[in-house]
């Protein structure tokens, strides 16, 4: 009797310890191959990591070296870059003023009332005006074209002078972006304060309009103009 109930403990704990090693999950069992692997990737990567920060180093050096040359390159870019994207937007920001119904023109190119002034005079004054002011917009689109032109000869000189202090390839695309960057910060200045500018001259623009500066109702500041002249004559 004794033996039959050891023999079903023994069975019943057996039967308990499979159920159990069931349950459990295993890991995953890594060969001595594949920890080799990673530890030569991981080696890898810190050599990579490490080459990088060499190459920056030198390049950052390069550039301390020929900061002088460096520094007035990018202020020369700068300045063409600004006065190639201020011209090219004021000529835009004229056009579309120039374009519309009724016309606007800013005030320094609008001629003066001259009391009694014959009319003819008068008409002769204001198409010399309109002149004028397209003018001045074919002169700024004429300024920003000539300005880009200088802006790439600017880029041409740095991309070959990088290329010639660079003694790798590495170190090239290293100082290359490190010139990207400062240009891109640059540009971001300019189109910040081309922004503002902007703001000023149509809220100019607004302020002549509500206080009737160049128009009267519906007409036009030359009508204004001529109205004006023609009374004061008659009078």
């Amino acid at each position: 009797m004794g033996d039959c109930c050891s023999l079903l403990i023994c069975l019943f704990f057996l039967r308990s310890l499979k159920i159990a090693t069931t349950e459990i999950e295993c890991p995953p069992v890594t060969t001595h191959s594949q920890t080799f692997e990673a530890v030569i990737q991981a080696a890898e990567l810190i050599k990579s990591t490490e080459e990088k920060n060499r190459t920056r180093e030198k390049a950052v050096k390069l550039k301390q070296e020929n900061i002088i040359l460096w520094d007035n390159a990018l202020k020369e870019r700068k300045q063409r870059f600004w006065h190639t994207l201020m011209n090219a937007n004021k000529s835009r920001l004229y056009t579309r003023w120039d374009q519309e119904t009724p016309e606007f023109i800013p005030r320094k190119f609008r001629p003066k009332l001259v009391l009694g002034e014959n009319p003819e005079i008068t008409e002769i004054r204001i198409g010399r005006a309109k002149h004028e002011f397209r003018s001045n917009i074919l002169q700024m689109e004429t300024y920003s074209t000539i300005h880009r032109k200088k802006l790439e000869v600017v880029e041409e000189s740095m991309t070959q002078f990088i290329a010639d202090i660079s003694p790798t390839t590495a170190v090239k695309e290293e100082l290359t972006e490190l010139w990207r960057m400062e240009v891109a910060e640059s540009e971001e200045k300019s189109v910040q304060i081309w922004n503002m500018k902007e703001r000023f001259l149509n809220k100019k623009r607004h302020d002549e309009m509500l206080n009737n500066s160049y128009q009267l109702a519906d007409e036009t500041w030359q009508e204004v103009l001529q109205n004006k002249s023609t009374n004061n004559r008659i009078k």
